[in-house]
Parts: C-alpha cells; sequence; structure tokens
C-alpha cells in the first residue's frame, strides 16, 4: 500500500478516509476523525479540488427588456427636445431631455466646436429614431445656431432659439439635476480628487439612471 501511494503521489482526504474505513492499514493509530479534523484545519486539499472540479455552468444571458405599450409609443411619438452645454471641473457635455418622455441624456464633449457638438447631437438624434421617435424640434440657446442650422435639413427637426440672455428652463433644469447627482456621488467616494477620465464616463452613467424609472411629471402616471 506504501509503495501505491508513493507511486501515485500523495493521497488525497477522500483517499485517506477510503483507506482508514475499509482498514486496509493493519494497526493504523489514525481515524476517521483525524482525517475530518485535518481537512478543517489546513483546508481542501488544492490538488485535489485543481483536479476534479468540474467546469461550472454558465449563467443564461437573460434580457430584461420591457416592451413599450404601442398607445403610449404612438401618442409620445413626436419629441421636443431641450439641449445645453455645461461643465463638470472644466470638462465639457452636451445634455439633453425631451419635453414629454423626460429621457435624459449627456455625453462628453472633445472641444467646443461646433462640430464636436454635431457629432454628440447626431448621436442623441439617432437614439430616438432606433426607438420610432421623430424629434419634431429642439430648444437651444441662440450659441447653438451654427450647429443646428446644418442639421435640421438632414435630421427633419425645426431648432427654436431662445430670446438673447435667456436660456431653455428644461435644459437649465436638467443640468441642476445632473451637477446634483455629480456632487453626491463625489462626496460619496473615498477619495480627495478624480482624474478628469473618470468624470468623463461618470456624468453620462449617472444622467443614464436618471432614466431607470419614469419620470414623476413624464409621459406616464405609474
Amino acid at each position: 500500500m506504501r509503495n501505491m501511494v508513493h507511486s501515485v503521489g500523495f493521497p488525497t482526504y477522500d483517499d485517506l478516509k477510503r483507506i482508514v474505513h475499509l482498514k486496509t492499514i493493519k494497526n493504523c493509530p489514525v481515524t476517521a476523525e483525524d482525517v475530518a479534523v485535518a481537512e478543517k484545519v489546513y483546508g481542501k486539499d488544492i490538488a485535489s479540488v485543481k483536479g476534479k472540479t468540474t467546469r461550472r455552468k454558465p449563467p443564461k444571458v437573460t434580457i430584461d427588456t420591457v416592451e413599450i405599450p404601442p398607445e403610449l409609443k404612438l401618442n409620445q411619438q413626436i419629441v421636443d427636445l431641450c439641449i445645453d452645454a455645461f461643465f463638470v471641473n472644466g470638462i465639457t457635455f452636451l445634455e439633453s431631455i425631451s419635453k414629454r418622455l423626460q429621457y435624459h441624456k449627456a455625453d462628453h464633449v472633445a472641444t467646443r466646436q461646433a462640430s464636436d457638438y454635431r457629432s454628440a447631437l447626431a448621436t442623441t438624434l439617432r437614439l430616438y429614431m432606433r426607438a420610432g421617435f421623430q424629434v419634431a424640434q429642439i430648444h437651444a440657446d441662440r450659441e447653438f445656431r451654427p450647429v443646428l442650422t446644418p442639421m435640421q435639413d438632414e435630421y427633419e427637426f425645426i431648432p427654436i432659439f431662445s430670446s438673447a440672455q435667456a436660456h431653455v428652463p428644461d435644459a437649465e433644469s436638467n443640468i441642476r439635476v445632473i451637477k446634483e447627482r455629480v456632487r453626491a456621488c463625489y462626496h460619496s467616494s473615498p477619495f480627495k480628487a478624480l482624474p478628469r477620465i473618470v468624470f468623463q464616463q461618470l456624468v453620462p452613467e449617472l444622467t443614464d439612471k436618471l432614466n431607470y424609472f419614469p419620470a414623476k411629471h413624464g409621459c406616464s402616471s405609474y
């Protein structure tokens, strides 16, 4: 028995339990309780765990997307969008909110050039189009005239600019809500400072979380 054990390697706890139980070794002072205590003290046999553990079945991919009722979607198919730019620690973002749907969105903008604003806004418009909505009007400050004017024919919307020295109320309110969430998240973190790239990802992520539940004064009362 000793030669067999040395030829195949050091026995595992299961082997020792089997040897003790079958009493294959005469006058063996080791009992089954001794093997159990050793397993509790030293833990599982690593070689046995690595060699005998089978691959676990991966969890199933579940889709928790809820289909929007056709009646609700039909009544809200025409969307009026409000946009504006805001800054977090000097980083520029373009935010948008739809008046009836109350859908919040924020995108990081590399520079304040019209081309970067157009790229971020085009991403937002395509998002609504894929969902089956049509953006009919976009309310913005006058600084967005160079951005919206070249895009209105392509995306078929009407730009509506605020008067001089005025702002879009829905967009300004949305900015305040987003900044509140960012400040709350920052103060809940254990760090005194965060790098710029963290804010570039944090602001859109926190803005998207505002859409997890229907807005209080949105398209649905539930």
